[in-house]
């Protein structure tokens, strides 16, 4: 089962940008969702879930949207970590759930896989930036005994600002 009514998220989504656009100037994130937040609310929307998930996943993405609490980062990937362990189907399941096994023992990796198999996909025509991300956000998580999600999240923030941009994201975001 898809989640519920994929419009309405794809609707607040596309609000959320242009409002986004008009405060921030294609700044980073805004006060409320970081791009790598923007990123798995992108996935979860694309994502296919059991019959018993779908309800807990909406009101988890209403909650992003409707709270007037900014939201963690470190707690929005603690929740994507537990979503992808149920998920039935995504077109980038079977390569997230390769690095999940691979990187077993590393906190959020699911999480973590998912920001950066989306990234991959956006910078699939540009080597040079793949190398970039590949070398300074990436493989050093990965293999980290130690580097927190959120070192990472920082670093993957950053670099999408830096180098993909909101452009790309809201460009992705419209054409879903």
């Amino acid at each position: 089962y898809h989640l519920g009514n994929a419009d309405e998220i794809l609707a607040r989504l596309k609000m959320f940008f242009h409002g986004w656009m008009d405060e921030n100037s294609f700044g980073g994130a805004s006060a409320n969702l970081s791009l790598c937040t923007i990123l798995w609310i992108i996935f979860l929307r694309e994502a296919t879930y059991p019959p018993s998930q779908v309800e807990m996943v909406e009101r988890w993405i209403d909650r992003i949207f409707h709270d007037d609490i900014a939201p963690i980062e470190d707690d929005f990937a603690i929740q994507v970590h537990s979503f992808v362990r149920d998920l039935v189907s995504h077109k980038l399941l079977g390569s997230i759930r390769k690095t999940i096994n691979e990187f077993s023992t590393r906190p959020c990796v699911a999480s973590i896989a998912i920001i950066d198999h989306m990234v991959v996909k956006l910078l699939v025509v540009d080597d040079v930036l793949l190398d970039t991300w590949n070398d300074h956000v990436v493989d050093g998580w990965y293999r980290s005994r130690v580097s927190p999600p959120s070192a990472f999240l920082a670093r993957a923030n950053e670099f999408i600002r830096d180098n993909v941009g909101s452009v790309q994201l809201l460009a992705r975001v419209q054409t879903q």
